[in-house]
């Protein structure tokens, strides 16, 4: 739940400071926070270099694949400030196939950069358009790519 809050209503998800007040289009957890934290029973959060995630969660047998889904949130390729090391085309390219190579259901967010469209799109990928996203320096379309249809 920490987690959640911290990512939803803090400065860069840094926790520093938390943004509650009027105008904020988030939505209201605290209202949620028992389904929310009912939800997350099966659920198990981890934090490993995503080429070793799939041996230290143990998902191996093809039911389990098949009730699994991974959600990935990559450090945006071409985006280095707010990571000390910014996320090269050779880190995309081992996630499209950690993902790929898993036979499990998944969906990644990314921006609208040229090598990850043309990766998904040689994939098969679908590639759904979320949105734009805007802040003082920039704005840049964001997408969710899938190795499945709704």
């Amino acid at each position: 739940m920490r987690f959640l809050v911290l990512s939803n209503f803090s400065y860069m998800g840094q926790g520093e400071t938390l943004r509650l007040g009027f105008g904020n289009n988030k939505p209201d957890l605290t209202g949620s926070i028992e389904l929310i934290r009912q939800s997350f029973v099966n659920t198990k959060f981890t934090h490993f270099d995503f080429r070793r995630i799939l041996d230290k969660v143990g998902v191996r047998e093809r039911r389990q694949k098949q009730r699994a889904f991974i959600y990935a949130d990559p450090p945006y390729l071409g985006t280095a400030n707010n990571y000390s090391s910014g996320f090269t085309q050779q880190d995309s390219t081992d996630l499209f196939r950690t993902l790929t190579d898993s036979g499990i259901r998944w969906a990644m967010s990314e921006f609208d950069h040229p090598f990850i469209k043309d990766t998904a799109s040689d994939l098969k990928l679908n590639v759904i358009e979320i949105g734009e996203r805007k802040n003082l320096k920039n704005r840049r379309t964001e997408y969710l790519i899938t190795n499945y249809q709704d």
